[in-house]
């Protein structure tokens, strides 16, 4: 179980990985007034100050892929966000950084889910947003 906060860092909801091939493979607390899943983004309340003071920011597409990363880093300088792409979102992280790099995993839902994000990023006029494909064995 992940928490999930809010910009200001009150958790409003959690998120789960199911472990082997458990379906579904990630499932969310339901939508609720204070919770809507396509309007936040994941690790936002600990990155935001990074993504200010590096203008720079890395989109990942699971919970553990945004905190395994952390952990290899100073919190203070991290800049990844878990993010699924959808125009609310992306207008958010605007407020924060216009450069941003798509980190998602190389299976066909995570190549769909860069295209998606690139052409939203590309739509809000975000500065040349790139991709690169994570490494490694997926499920």
């Amino acid at each position: 179980m992940f928490p999930i906060a809010n910009e200001a860092g009150k958790v409003i909801a959690f998120g789960g990985r199911a472990m082997g091939d458990d379906m579904p493979k990630y499932l969310n607390s339901p939508e609720t007034p204070v919770y809507s899943k396509s309007n936040v983004l994941y690790h936002l309340d600990r990155a935001k100050e990074a993504l200010r003071q590096n203008d720079f920011g890395v989109l990942v597409e699971g919970y553990m892929d945004c905190n395994c990363r952390s952990a290899r880093r100073n919190r203070e300088r991290d800049r990844k966000l878990r993010h699924e792409p959808c125009g609310a979102t992306i207008k958010l992280l605007g407020r924060f950084t216009r450069r941003v790099v798509v980190n998602y995993d190389p299976d066909t839902a995570g190549r769909t889910a860069t295209e998606r994000s690139l052409i939203l990023l590309l739509e809000k006029e975000f500065e040349r947003p790139s991709a690169y494909a994570s490494g490694g064995r997926r499920s």
